[in-house]
């Protein structure tokens, strides 16, 4: 809430920048600036006085109105030069999220309710809590004080964000009562507050695309953003919003040897457990290039068999672990980005790491993850293993 508190600020004989606090979100600066200044007692003129003050009140409208003419401002002049906000926060992020909760992006968008829902579902399913977050993107407002001068932009925008959250948790209920939900409103970079949330969540969701309507809280590169540097799974939803609940469609994760794709297996198999459907384990294989430097290269079927053994091996211990689970092993000789989206129609998630063997790309999503994000059917979970 607004301070009434009227800051008392002395004009200098120069202009000057002067902080004022307008309320617990924004900040304002305003220039003071000599107007019509009392002379000295000197009669070849001289400088303003020194002491020479005026009022500016604890609020936005307050300090607008000392622009627009009040007494204080016939003695000098005020300048709002700029508002931002001041981030702060009542917690830290990662106090707010559980270990094992679901945390879901919020931006008002008709994907990012489908894809709350279809959390919403796979929470009931794995007994975990569920968390909606909409984020309140803070930047710098570089508008005059006549633009802002009656409005309030910061408790808009989170009031908005309070009801895409509370519309997103009634979505949710409607499908699942029993799934225990938490609304969150914060403030600052979106993508940064959600991998800040990622830190200590079990999953965190958000959708591939935002939604113009509505001035969004999340980017529209926030799905990209967040899987390149989330601490935990991210599943980026897209698919048809009229079949966002958990079916008996299969689990389809990729294997491809690498530490991020082994850490996409052992998701996979958890993920596959959790919802009590078939996993399908595809291994797609090609390599013409490693060809062209053996003298004699091998058959097909004996690199076809191969790979089945490389497929093999990633599998075993969980295999060990869900004895239960029912396995599919599928071995193709394909790039590995088309194999996997052709064999998506009949998924309902697809798993993978966030870049295969290719070590090239750093901390970048590699192609495959990539290409998945942006063109699978049905949601796509990354897994992740070398965090900053």
């Amino acid at each position: 809430m607004a301070s009434r508190t009227a800051q008392r600020i002395t004009a200098p004989h120069r202009s000057q920048v002067v902080p004022v606090t307008t309320d617990s979100l924004l900040t304002c600066r305003v220039i003071v600036e000599p107007r019509h200044p009392r002379r000295d007692a000197n009669p070849a003129g001289g400088h303003p006085t020194k002491n020479a003050s005026f009022a500016v009140q604890g609020s936005l409208t307050g300090a607008t109105r000392a622009r627009r003419g009040s007494p204080a401002n016939t003695r000098s002049g005020v300048r709002l030069e700029a508002l931002w906000p001041s981030h702060r926060r009542e917690r830290s992020m990662q106090d707010r999220v559980d270990r094992q909760t679901i945390v879901v992006g919020i931006d008002g968008s008709r994907g990012a309710v489908a894809a709350a829902r279809w959390a919403g579902g796979l929470a009931a399913r794995l007994g975990a809590p569920l968390a909606l977050i909409a984020v309140v993107a803070t930047v710098d407002f570089r508008i005059t004080a006549a633009a802002l001068a009656e409005a309030d932009i910061m408790p808009t925008l989170r009031q908005a964000a309070r009801r895409t959250v509370e519309q997103a948790a009634d979505a949710v209920r409607a499908d699942r009562p029993d799934v225990a939900i938490t609304e969150q409103v914060v403030e600052g970079l979106p993508a940064r507050e959600l991998v800040s949330a990622s830190e200590h969540a079990r999953m965190l969701v958000v959708a591939a695309t935002a939604d113009d309507r509505i001035s969004t809280f999340l980017l529209g590169s926030t799905a990209l953003q967040v899987a390149n540097k989330s601490r935990c799974p991210v599943a980026v939803w897209r698919g048809d919003p009229a079949r966002v609940l958990p079916d008996d469609r299969p689990v389809l994760v990729g294997v491809d040897g690498s530490p991020e794709g082994d850490a996409a297996v052992g998701h996979a198999f958890a993920l596959a457990a959790g919802l009590g459907v078939e996993l399908v384990a595809l291994h797609a294989w090609n390599d013409p290039d490693l060809l062209r430097w053996v003298p004699v290269p091998p058959s097909n079927e004996a690199l076809a068999q191969q790979e089945e053994s490389l497929l093999g091996e990633r599998l075993a211990g969980w295999t060990t672990k869900y004895p239960d689970l029912r396995v599919t092993r599928e071995v193709r000789k394909s790039p590995t980005a088309p194999a996997l989206l052709e064999r998506a129609a009949d998924a309902q998630v697809i798993v993978t790491g966030s870049r295969g063997r290719n070590r090239v790309t750093g901390t970048l999503l590699g192609s495959t993850s990539q290409n998945l994000l942006h063109h699978a059917p049905c949601p796509t979970v990354v897994c992740r293993t070398d965090f900053e």
